[in-house]
Parts: C-alpha cells; structure tokens; sequence
C-alpha cells in the first residue's frame, strides 16, 4: 500500500514534469488516491489546484488538479461539489482539445450517478467515457474505474454474461498494471456472478483468489471485506459452521479498526447463521450489538433492519410484546428513512438535472465559440483582401506617377546627351524607354510591400 510520503512525492513528480507527461504520473497518482484518507485527498488536491493556477496556466495540469478535487469530494461523499468539479473539469479538458481528460472527467460523473442510484444515466456517461480510454489506452486506471462501475451496474440488472466479460476484462488490465484493490474487485465480482448463476465451485475460487489479494495488498479493512463476502458465501452454500469463522474473523479485524457500521453487516450474519442452526438466544444476543452499535454511530437503515430481525425472532419464539415493541420502532425509523429517501432523491435528481444541463450549456458554448472563430477568419480573410486590393490600387497609382516622372527625366537626359552624339539615336531612346517600363514592376512591389508593413506594424501597435 502507498503511504502519504509516496504519494506526496508523486503529486511533485506530476508538478515538476513536463505538460506532454502530465497522464503519466495522473495514473499512479489515481491508483495510490482512494488509499488515502479523506483530508489527506481534499488537501493534495487543493494543494496541486492552487500551484497549478500561479505556475503553470494553461496546462493540463489545472483540470487534472480539478478532476482530483471532484474524486476527494465524491469520496467523501459531497456529490454537488463533486459534479461541479468534474463538469469544470471537463470543460476546460475540452478547450485544450484533450479527449482522454474529457473521458476521464466522464467516468468521474458517471460513477457519483451510480451511487445517486441513476444507473441508466450512470452507463449512457461511463459507457461513453469507456469506449475513448480504451482506444486511447492514455489512462489504464480511469479505464478500469469505467468498466468496474459498468460491471456493478450490470450485475444489479442481472446481466450477467456481459458483467463477467468485463470483470475478466478489469482483472486482465490490473494484473499487468499492479491495481491490487482492482484485482481484488474483479475477482469478486466474478464470485458473486458465479453465485447468482450457482457456479458454486467456481465462485469459490474466485473468493480464495480475493483473499490471497487481500492479504498481499496488506490493508486490514480490504481483507475483512474478503472475509465478508467469503463468509456470505459459505452461508449460502448452507456450510454455517465456515460462514461463522470468515465472519468472527471479519468481525475481530473491524473492531481492532473501529469499524462500526461495518461490524454490523457481521453482527448481522453472524445473527443469520444462528437462527439457521436454533441458536435463538445467541442471534438475538448478535442484534442486541448491533443495535447498540447503529444507535451509537445514527446509522438509521441498519437500526431498521436489526429492529426487523429482532421482531422476527421475537414473534418466532411466541414473546409478543418484545415483538410488538421492535415492530413498532421498525416502522417509525422506516417511516422516518422513506421521508429522508424521498428529500434525498429530489435533491439528487436535481444534481444530476443541472449537472446535464451544464454539459449541454458547455456544448452549446462550445459550439457557438467554433461558430464564431469560423465568422472571424472569414472576416478577416475579407479584410485582408480589401487591405491587399486597397495597397495595390494606391500602389499602382504611385507607380504610375513614378513612371511618368521617369519619363519626364529620361526626355531631359536624352536631351542634354543626345547632340553630343554624331547623329539621333533612336535606338537609345527607345531602349531607354523599354527599361524605365520594366522597372515598374520591381517598383510597384516594392511600393506595395513597403504599404503592407506600415498596415501590420499599425496593427500590432494597436494590439500592444
């Protein structure tokens, strides 16, 4: 696992290379991010975002510095801002004609639409976003984040045969690459497929697989999550007895983490696997923690969910007024959790509403700027053919006047020298004559050379 030194070494590396290498080190930047914790994420991307400004204006590096201030904000779970910063993002990625940051920016939006659960909106923008980064190959992480949450959203409609494509995809791209916690998502997302369609053998090697990842990637959380899903599928199986191992496993390695709301989801198993086996007294001792853990931490869904549990248990073993009272704060917190859903989706339905409206604004914008650089050269491509006809015609006047004062000077000339010659020399004269006539080309562009350099010498004075 990267340590903050390592990774505040990479956002200098990023600082100090040059523009071209600037996705070179964005993508082990990528990889080593989540790791990090929440003030850690806002503080170095802040940090980059204010250096990029000051030294190096219109660089890549400003809407890389803004996608990362997106991703801390998404992790940590403020989606307005998070929308906001990709959007800026993506904008400026498209004034500097960079596709792969536009893509990238795109995976960002798309994943915070997943988790705002619009997962049709979510796929139209990661599917798009996938389709660039993968052609490109510009940036390996942000094409396995794309696939990833196209994967999940996939398995959440049951599509399973083009789910398990891709996490064979992702898990192809982060072996080469070393994207341990990918390798670890991959294979599990393979197990839970292998589950729904009850390749059971199959699932299981995928889960032993994980949770050699797991332990070879070395973060206590990562492995107890393996543990998790292992144990969920030794209950599945109906193998309780190992079901209950991975979960006390699990559950001893998120207390030592003082990992509350995850120690429920153990809690909460290890409750199921009792009832499985009679255990009555022992599943419901396993909700009283739970519940004692989810009012400490206000953890509202799973308060629900043991009150439930506790009431089923209750009304199993004939003990109504415990069931009655756990039925009756079931529906309470329900009551209160549907009205907290129903704020939560209008205020995320409104994000995402102006988060599209300000992509379709950037495209029109963009559109109207093209339109109007295209009106500015033709303008000026017509200012610069009436400049050019205006110089030539005032040159051609000159010239003329020249001509006519050469001529003048010429009859004088041959005036003075023509006597002194034994007898007139039409020859000379119409020689003479025939030269001053060629000399008025040469003459004429020079003139009008000369007249082109004042008009751009005006011009770049009035720039000035």
């Amino acid at each position: 696992m990267q340590n903050p030194t390592n990774i505040s070494e990479l956002f200098d590396k990023l600082k100090n290379c040059a523009d071209s290498a600037t996705f070179q080190w964005f993508d082990p930047i990528s990889v080593a991010f989540p790791l990090l914790s929440g003030d850690d994420k806002m503080a170095l991307s802040k940090d980059l975002y204010d250096w990029a400004i000051i030294q190096a204006p219109g660089s890549l590096k400003i809407p890389v510095a803004l996608y990362l201030c997106g991703l801390a904000n998404h992790f940590t779970e403020h989606y307005e801002t998070s929308l906001n910063k990709f959007t800026d993002a993506q904008k400026l990625f498209e004034d500097l004609h960079n596709a792969d940051g536009v893509a990238i920016c795109m995976a960002g939006m798309g994943s915070v639409y997943r988790t705002l659960g619009s997962p049709d909106l979510a796929i139209k923008t990661l599917w798009e976003a996938y389709d660039t980064l993968k052609k490109s190959g510009v940036a390996p992480y942000s094409t396995v984040v794309a696939s990833f949450q196209i994967a999940s959203i996939f398995v959440e409609k049951k599509n399973y045969e083009e789910a398990l494509n891709l996490f064979e995809a992702i898990l192809k791209i982060a072996e080469q690459n070393a994207y341990w916690a990918f390798m670890l998502s991959a294979r599990q997302g393979i197990a839970k497929i292998h589950i729904a369609v009850r390749n059971y053998d199959l699932a299981k090697q995928a889960y032993e697989n994980a949770l050699k990842d797991s332990e070879q990637l070395g973060s206590p959380m990562i492995i107890a999550n393996t543990q998790t899903e292992i144990a969920n599928y030794y209950f599945i199986t109906g193998d309780y007895e190992e079901a209950e191992k991975y979960n006390d496993l699990a559950l001893a390695n998120r207390q030592q983490q003082n990992l509350a709301g995850a120690s429920i989801t153990n809690l909460l198993q290890l409750a199921e696997i009792y009832v499985r086996q009679n255990k009555t007294d022992a599943a419901i001792t396993m909700l009283q923690k739970g519940l004692e853990l989810a009012e400490r931490i206000k953890v509202m869904p799973k308060i629900s969910q043991l009150h439930k549990k506790l009431a089923d248990i209750y009304e199993a073993n004939k003990d109504a007024e415990k069931s009655l009272y756990h039925y009756k704060c079931f529906h309470e917190v329900q009551e209160q959790l549907e009205h907290e859903d129903a704020a939560k989706k209008i205020k995320n339905l409104r994000l995402m509403f102006e988060a599209e409206q300000t992509k379709k604004e950037n495209i029109i914008i963009k559109q109207q700027k093209a339109e109007i650089e295209e009106k500015n050269i033709e303008l000026q491509d017509t200012i610069d053919a009436l400049t050019l006809a205006k110089v030539s015609k005032k040159a051609k006047a000159l010239t003329l006047t020249v001509a006519v004062l050469l001529f003048v000077i010429v009859d004088l000339i041959l005036e003075l020298v023509l006597h002194l010659l034994p007898e007139d020399n039409i020859l000379l004269t119409f020689t003479t004559k025939i030269i001053v006539v060629f000399s008025m080309k040469p003459v004429e562009a020079g003139i009008e050379h000369y007249m082109l350099k004042k008009i751009v010498l005006r011009r770049k004075m009035a720039l000035a």
